[in-house]
């Protein structure tokens, strides 16, 4: 059999056969020929042809729903093929997300991401836990509450710890702490009341209230803090007669100098670090036992005092600025001066292990430095505008936690209950 067929740029146009033509709608199997991508059956479903000047040849992925090039299981290893952003190999951003694949989030992302917090809470303090943060601050009422936001920036219900105060009454001073997944807040109670400590645990997207219970210590509580430490709970406290008063879990209570500043805890991951007076810092064991005092050069910041590995970072103001140095129980570095900046601004240290976090504030203006543990090399500056999500105005309070993942986060909050801001400042370790 012979055939001769013209073509006309790529359109069919005729052919003739001598004898009788092939069935219709069937090509001969040995050559592999083809005249349309549907000619092309494969073998392998994770294999798509394409006919190509009459052959049958291999044109990428059969299943690609989000055209980055990856497929997804069983063909390949696109762990969200319905986003164009994720894929193996891709850059890993500051988000809570596996833009990679590889089962890690964020690691290595430095960035940071501001977001305006929908629920208003004033004088809030964040606590990284294992996979979100909790947020513990006053609502609009003044009650207390507590609530998750996750590293995707998704906001859970908010547990009401306390009731809002009665008319004319001042919102009542707490701190908060986590060990070992579990988050302790512990409030100054209502007038006339003792302390009263609630024990929290995360559970999906929600904090639940696992214990309640009042504090064995005076009824005048003015400001405190609270750490845990070593698996032991520490409560340091001012009272309305004038005292400071260290409590530990054991119900041991150690008079202090109450000083001008609310009081502060720390630890160097051996001792309990605590301020006394406006200028000096004290160490103690587990066990009760004082280790060492240092005294500062001048008075310490009103948040001067945060954990280290080995020792404990403390800022002061000096004759000129703000200095930081890192305090053990017997000794003390030479100080570094604090990032740009006046004598007359706020400063604030952080723990955001293994670096540690300085903001400075005036007025309206705050900024923020990450920095390395020796206090010596900057690693990443953050501005106003990058700091202060749109829309919401600058922070009175701020407060800077590390969660378990390694996402570092500052929340801004206000004197009155104006939305605050959460910034993811650091991603990965």
């Amino acid at each position: 059999m012979s055939s001769s067929c013209l073509l006309v740029g790529a359109r069919f146009r005729a052919c003739s056969f001598e004898g009788a033509p092939p069935d219709e709608g069937t090509l001969p199997e040995s050559t592999g020929g083809c005249l349309v991508d549907a000619d092309c059956v494969p073998t392998d479903m994770c294999v798509a042809l394409a006919c190509v000047g009459g052959e049958c040849v291999e044109s990428g992925l059969p299943i690609d729903g989000d055209g980055d090039g990856y497929a997804p299981f069983p063909c390949g290893e696109d762990c969200d093929d319905r986003n164009a952003g994720i894929f193996p190999g891709a850059t890993e951003l500051c988000d809570g997300v596996d833009q990679d694949c590889d089962g890690r989030i964020d690691e290595g992302a430095p960035g940071i991401h501001s977001m305006a917090i929908e629920r208003a809470l004033a004088s809030a303090v964040i606590v990284g836990m294992e996979r979100a943060y909790a947020i513990v601050g006053h609502d609009a009422d003044g009650a207390l509450v507590a609530m998750l936001v996750g590293p995707d920036r998704a906001e859970g219900p908010a547990l009401m710890l306390e009731p809002a105060p009665a008319p004319g009454d001042p919102r009542r001073p707490f701190g908060a702490d986590r060990d070992a997944g579990e988050l302790t807040v512990v409030s100054a109670g209502a007038p006339g009341e003792p302390p009263v400590v609630h024990r929290l645990m995360q559970s999906g997207d929600s904090l639940v209230s696992i214990e309640r219970e009042p504090l064995a210590a005076e009824a005048d509580v003015a400001r405190l803090d609270v750490a845990l430490i070593g698996g032991q709970r520490w409560i340091v406290f001012d009272t309305a007669s004038g005292a400071r008063v260290l409590l530990r879990e054991t119900g041991e209570r150690i008079l202090l100098a109450r000083g001008s500043l609310p009081p502060r805890l720390a630890t160097d991951g051996r001792h309990v670090a605590v301020t006394e007076g406006d200028d000096a810092v004290r160490f103690f064991l587990g066990s009760g036992v004082e280790v060492g005092m240092r005294r500062l050069p001048g008075p310490l910041a009103a948040r001067g005092l945060a954990s280290g590995d080995g020792f404990v970072y403390a800022v002061y103001r000096d004759a000129f600025d703000h200095a930081m140095t890192r305090l053990t129980p017997v000794s003390s570095t030479s100080p570094t001066t604090a990032p740009f900046g006046g004598r007359e601004d706020d400063v604030e240290i952080f723990a955001a292990l293994p670096r540690v976090l300085v903001a400075r504030r005036r007025g309206d203006d705050v900024r923020a430095w990450l920095l390395d543990a020796t206090l010596t090399r900057y690693e990443a500056a953050f501005t106003p505008a990058e700091i202060v999500a749109r829309g919401t105005l600058p922070p009175t309070s701020l407060s800077v936690t590390t969660s378990g993942a390694g996402l570092t986060a500052m929340l801004g909050t206000q004197i009155d209950a104006s939305p605050g801001f959460l910034a993811l400042l650091e991603c990965g370790r």
